[in-house]
Formats: structure tokens, sequence, C-alpha cells
């Protein structure tokens, strides 16, 4: 999920950046058939099994902000996944790591 909006999200900033005059626009992030589908974190509980988060009770999960073309990509990723992980009652503090890795989620509530 993270890397598909990563990648998204720096194809249309690369089209806007290249062929678009306007300076201000609004971004809309969906994801469609989500009802009880839950969020794999990627990590192992020892004793638990697999982080999973909880199933999600939509059948559309979607995301809207107005966006300046002068925006830092990378904070509009880091929204942009930090909310849809939330959405599946996860966690993620930040979605990069130093090395510029994506960041495992942890759980929202304990």
């Amino acid at each position: 999920m993270s890397n598909s909006f990563i990648s998204q999200i720096e194809g249309i900033m690369k089209i806007w950046n290249t062929y678009l005059p306007f300076n201000d626009m609004l971004l809309t992030v969906t994801m469609v058939n989500t009802n009880y589908i839950s969020l794999y974190s990627g990590q192992r509980i020892s004793f638990a099994g697999p982080l999973v988060g909880e199933p999600v009770t939509s059948q559309t999960l979607k995301y809207s902000r107005v966006i300046n073309k002068s925006e830092n990509i990378q904070v509009l990723q880091e929204f942009v996944v930090k909310r849809f992980v939330n959405y599946f009652g996860l966690n993620i503090n930040s979605v990069f790591s130093e090395n510029g890795n994506i960041n495992l989620p942890n759980r929202l509530y304990f």
C-alpha cells in the first residue's frame, strides 16, 4: 500500500511540475473495495502471530487535501500514508526511516 501511494504521488507531482501551470490543486486519494479488509503491518508478535490492523467497515476510504506546487513531496507522502494506515487501526510515527526505507506500522490503540 505505502509503495503504491508514494510512487503515485511522485508521478502526479512530476506531471504537475512539468505540464500544469496552476499553483494549487485538490489531491484526492481513494482506496476501493476495502469493506472487511485488514492491513498486515509486516511485523510478527512473538506469541500472537502477525500484527494485523482492525477490519475496515467502509467500502471506500478517501483522503482529500488542497496542496501547493511548492509543497515538499516527502511531507505529502507522509500525510497520505499515515492517514491510510490509521484507517486500519495502526499507527506509523514516521513513514521514512533515516536511510530512506519505509517504516512498519504499530498498533494505534493498546
